[in-house]
């Protein structure tokens, strides 16, 4: 407010506001004040109004804008970079593809993209295209941490777990203690099997970091795959406290916690963590819930209670065949076999093609 007495016709104070009203989900307000900005020309009002616009659901309508725009721009490379950057920040890896596609015909000189596509291109999942780009760039800077950790997330991207490792030991060669790095090699082990490594990986990490709550997080999904679910707990616990109340992660955490207190036969302590995820959730639905619930009930010898979460889940399932599948297994998990043979011969009938999928888990 003192900004704008002083400066009425300032663009930057009225974009502040906006973007705080963005940030609390204010979207109307927010409309309203990139509408009274005197100069709507401005760079920074018209990135305001592309993320206005992808806010919306209107992400193309946001591209078309910056199109508009790219040429009223006095510097049009920073301007093409910056706006992709939007796009990739929501995920629009697309839309933002194009723009890199402009920058890269109109400005390949810029020193950043290289770095960007690369970037885009894993976000898509085109692996093998970021990689040769990685691979030319590590040639020209082969110590660079960066690229060589992004080419063993590109790996993993792949399922090559074995090539992801051999490449994130030359990013640790360089820097030994790089937890980005760390968290990467004890993946790979996770995913090899190799879970005393990756749990020894995390005890370090959780020695550098004492209260970094996401490795807690990872030490305790770990634990549980060895069957060490006392230990477990007493890591999603630490992880829980130290994961801020409005951080998204906590609800796969607390997910985490419901599984590790079923496997502890802690049957209220469960379905009390899964309550408290469902209240927190941000975009998980809630036949995800009823699932999860039925599992955990089912688990622990509550056949008729399980029964009910499942019915519910398959009555509000938009996907009834992934949830019969779903239901089916969790009854094979718990040796009712029965019931879960005459979930997956349904499956099966509503679902033609998946048949495989079905063999693999009887």
């Amino acid at each position: 407010s003192l900004a704008l007495s002083l400066h009425p016709d300032s663009v930057d104070p009225l974009i502040f506001l906006a973007r705080q009203q963005i940030f609390h989900d204010n979207l109307d307000e927010a409309i309203k004040i990139a509408n009274s900005i005197p100069d709507q020309s401005d760079r920074e009002t018209t990135f305001l109004w592309t993320e206005l616009l992808i806010r919306s659901d209107k992400p193309n309508e946001a591209l078309q804008l910056i199109l508009s725009k790219q040429g009223e721009q006095d510097e049009e490379e920073m301007f093409l970079y910056d706006a992709a950057c939007i796009f990739m920040d929501y995920q629009y890896n697309k839309l933002a593809q194009q723009l890199i596609n402009i920058l890269e015909e109109k400005h390949p000189q810029n020193t950043k993209l290289r770095k960007l596509k690369i970037e885009n291109l894993v976000a898509l999942e085109d692996y093998d295209e970021a990689i040769k780009l990685l691979q030319s760039f590590i040639d020209e800077h082969p110590y660079n941490t960066s690229a060589w950790r992004s080419m063993a997330e590109a790996h993993v991207g792949k399922g090559n777990f074995l090539e992801a490792l051999d490449t994130i030991e030359y990013c640790l060669a360089i820097t030994p203690t790089n937890a980005q790095a760390l968290v990467l090699k004890a993946h790979c082990l996770f995913h090899l099997n190799h879970l005393n490594q990756a749990h020894e990986i995390y005890l370090q990490l959780q020695k550098s970091d004492p209260q970094n709550g996401r490795f807690y997080y990872l030490d305790a999904v770990t634990l549980a795959n060895m069957d060490k679910f006392a230990k477990a707990k007493d890591c999603i616990a630490k992880a829980l406290s130290y994961t801020p109340e409005d951080d998204e992660d906590r609800i796969q955490i607390l997910i985490h916690q419901a599984y590790i207190e079923s496997k502890c036969h802690n049957i209220n302590e469960a379905l009390h963590a899964l309550e408290v995820a469902m209240k927190l959730s941000y975009g998980l639905e809630d036949i995800e819930f009823h699932l999860l619930m039925g599992e955990i009930l089912l688990e622990n010898g509550m056949e008729q209670e399980a029964a009910e979460k499942f019915e519910i889940a398959y009555k509000e399932s938009k996907n009834k065949q992934q949830t019969l599948l779903t239901m089916g297994i969790a009854y094979a998990e718990t040796m009712h076999y029965d019931t879960a043979l005459s979930l997956l011969q349904s499956f099966v009938q509503e679902y033609k093609g998946k048949e495989g999928v079905v063999a693999i888990h009887l």
